[in-house]
């Protein structure tokens, strides 16, 4: 009795007519020594597994659909017209790129994918996780496709568990890509949140070089922060609801704080912000007067000398705001002190901006007692001396 064949795996050669996939062949009769050939030319490395199962590496072939012929040693061969191995004619679609790679919705799926590569045809289908042409019905598949050109495709993504799959695009011609390192993720945990960072105007301005702490929940060993994509550095996990980092160089703008878990879950917060300050930062390199007349009161006038000073720019005293505050020029300000009590207080100039300056060696000096300045010495003395000429005591 001859062999029968009744199916075959892959029915369509992933490598197209390169051949060289493993099929495996289903059917009866099958005898121990057995040979395999797809429309004529023989298969390689074939293994009889049992009197049911053959495996065996498809050949090369032109485009085409063949029929699949088991011959058992005894000269006993199977016809089956029916079953048939399929090689592309044309060359399938390539994945390069997906975005996003990580699911914002996790598990659930539903976040618009954009898939990049080649050779994408209109009617192509899109799998996140792929089982085989054979078994496409038990792939997930994506939804509300749309076929934008010959290299980009969006479409939806389905709810899958957690894990990494591959995505594969499939041609109407079942001409499909198989891109191994090209997945989609999926968290099997939930995302860090962040909720707030220090120092959100970087002092170095576009340099970086700033500390950050960022503030959220879910923060897991081994976490990465980035500024607009860029990562931070000398990160250290503080703890699951906090985290240090040393700002990354940024041009000019103001960009979101996301925090990757080593898990892939990340944290999407469009509204915690680093800001790098589109111009150089103002400096302050002289104060005039530095001791406060009026002591504790404030109330003097000062006139701040330095570079980079913008119309609108603010003036504040050791974090207290100065008043009527008068651009003169960009290397000149006016302002009026604030009440300060007894100390030695750094001036700080902020343009609109929000760049500012930090000048630790400008200080504005507030008196907790009288101090004799000439002018009151001299009047003093005089006192003393008439004093002294009338017979008076020496007060």
């Amino acid at each position: 009795t001859p062999p029968t064949v009744t199916s075959v795996s892959p029915v369509i050669q992933a490598n197209n007519l390169l051949g060289g996939d493993k099929l495996t062949i289903t059917g009866s009769g099958f005898v121990n020594g057995a040979t395999v050939s797809i429309g004529g030319t023989a298969c390689t490395d074939v293994s009889f597994v049992s009197a049911t199962s053959i495996t065996c590496v498809a050949p090369t072939k032109p485009g085409g659909s063949y029929p699949i012929v088991v011959t058992n040693p005894d000269s006993g061969f199977s016809v089956a017209t029916t079953v048939v191995v399929k090689y592309n004619s044309r060359t399938p679609p390539t994945v390069t790129f997906v975005s996003p790679v990580v699911q914002t919705k996790f598990l659930a799926g539903g976040d618009i994918l954009t898939i990049t590569g080649t050779r994408f045809a209109v009617g192509a289908t899109v799998f996140i996780g792929f089982n085989g042409v054979d078994d496409m019905a038990t792939d997930s598949p994506c939804t509300s496709l749309t076929v934008v050109s010959a290299t980009s495709i969006t479409c939806v993504a389905p709810a899958k568990p957690g894990g990494s799959y591959p995505v594969v695009v499939v041609n109407p011609d079942t001409g499909f890509s198989l891109a191994s390192n090209i997945v989609v993720i999926y968290q099997s945990n939930d995302p860090p949140t962040v909720t707030a960072v220090s120092s959100i105007i970087q002092a170095g301005n576009r340099s970086g070089g700033d500390k950050l702490t960022i503030t959220g929940s879910g923060f897991f060993n081994g976490a990465t922060v980035s500024i607009g994509g860029t990562a931070c550095t000398s990160l250290t996990v503080v703890s699951a609801t906090s985290i240090t980092c040393v700002a990354p160089a940024k041009p000019g703008g103001s960009y979101p704080v996301v925090v990757v878990n080593p898990d892939t879950g990340f944290s999407l917060a469009s509204n915690i912000v680093v800001i790098y300050q589109l111009n150089d930062p103002p400096t302050v390199t002289a104060v005039t007067p530095i001791i406060q007349a009026n002591n504790l009161f404030g109330g003097d006038i000062l006139t701040i000398t330095g570079s980079g000073f913008f119309n609108g720019a603010t003036v504040s005293i050791g974090g207290t705001t100065c008043t009527d505050v008068t651009f003169v020029s960009a290397t000149s300000i006016t302002c009026v002190t604030p009440a300060k009590p007894g100390g030695s207080y750094l001036v700080v100039v902020i343009n609109p901006d929000a760049g500012f300056s930090v000048a630790s060696n400008v200080v504005v000096i507030y008196q907790s007692s009288e101090l004799l300045y000439p002018d009151t010495l001299h009047s003093y003395v005089q006192r003393c001396l008439i004093n002294l000429d009338d017979g008076g005591l020496f007060t």
